[in-house]
């Protein structure tokens, strides 16, 4: 009796393991990453709407890849940091101003990810 209770709970463990795997390995290569965006907060129905107002004008401001310096690159644009930020404005100044968003991908650093993740925040012109 005893040894069928010792078997059963090693049984268990081995499943509750492999369930824990499995969640793990889900999480780890299928959830895609979630975007967090400011809280906006709901308003009366007789006030304006002050907060989102605010949220969506700086959603829709794009920051000009042209005249930004490093530091308004790194702290505007979400995954550059200071490094990327900097060879940004290098190449900006070894090729001249970007004619186009596409041309960030001849920046070094700046793969097909990256360029997804920010072409919708910058602007040129």
């Amino acid at each position: 009796m005893e040894e069928d209770s010792s078997r059963q709970t090693r049984v268990l463990v081995w499943i509750a393991a492999a369930l824990c795997a499995v969640v793990v390995g889900y999480n780890a290569f299928y959830v895609p990453e979630a975007s967090f965006s400011e809280p906006v907060a709901a308003a009366d129905a007789g006030s304006a709407p002050a907060v989102s107002a605010v949220s969506s004008a700086r959603s829709a401001k794009k920051l000009n890849i042209n005249t930004a310096s490093a530091a308004e690159l790194s702290d505007g644009l979400a995954g550059v940091g200071d490094v990327l930020a900097e060879r940004i404005v290098a190449y900006r100044g070894e090729h001249g101003p970007f004619r186009s968003v596409d041309e960030l991908r001849n920046v070094p650093g700046i793969g097909e990810k990256k360029y997804e993740e920010i072409r919708g925040q910058v602007a040129v012109g």
